[in-house]
């Protein structure tokens, strides 16, 4: 049976959800949580580190997210600025 993800509207294997939320896919499940610890992982390293290779570091982290499908919006750019 086929299943329409709620999130990148792709029709999909019934296999590919799973019982936690049956509207959102797997691939966006796991996206949607590397995103979030990407995002906590970058505000956690600002506000921490007083090192003058931070934005380094930072762009680096925003452009691995990048480089795997991870889209941010312009507030959540600024995180990394």
């Amino acid at each position: 049976m086929k299943r329409i993800c709620v999130e990148c509207l792709e029709e999909k294997d019934e296999k590919e959800f799973t019982d936690f939320d049956r509207g959102v896919c797997n691939k966006c499940l796991l996206g949607g949580a590397y995103k979030q610890n990407v995002i906590e992982l970058a505000v956690g390293h600002k506000k921490h580190c007083n090192h003058s290779d931070c934005n380094v570091s930072l762009i680096l982290l925003l452009e691995m997210a990048q480089k795997v499908g991870i889209k941010f919006n312009d507030e959540e750019m600024k995180i990394f600025i």
